[in-house]
């Protein structure tokens, strides 16, 4: 299994980042904020959630997948990129999900609050 992150640190930053956003959203709700500004902050940990994984993955294919390819077996490499995407559309997908039942659920005489 390859575990190479050329991009430590900066993936490291980036959590510690989306971890106070998160941590802010937590605190907005104790304090019974508006579901607007709860929701501002939360999407907001959401995109830097999913620039970290694109970072990951980026980095699992230069280090880890291409490196297979270059030893001549192109099965291996091909099948570990598709993991990989399957993993990022199920990832995907449960935000559509979510969002696709915020909506249904969510009307705006009973969201404003």
């Amino acid at each position: 299994m390859c575990r190479y992150h050329s991009d430590k640190k900066q993936i490291t930053n980036e959590l510690k980042v989306a971890h106070g956003m998160i941590k802010k959203s937590l605190v907005l709700l104790a304090r019974n904020s508006s579901s607007l500004e709860i929701l501002k902050h939360s999407k907001q940990a959401e995109g830097r959630l999913q620039k970290i994984c694109s970072m990951i993955l980026s980095n699992h294919i230069h280090h880890c997948i291409l490196p297979i390819r270059r030893q001549k077996d192109i099965k291996d490499p091909i099948n570990k990129l598709l993991e990989s995407f399957r993993l990022v559309q199920k990832y995907n997908l449960t935000i559509t999900n979510s969002y696709t039942h915020l909506t249904q659920v969510c009307r705006p005489s009973s969201c404003n609050s």
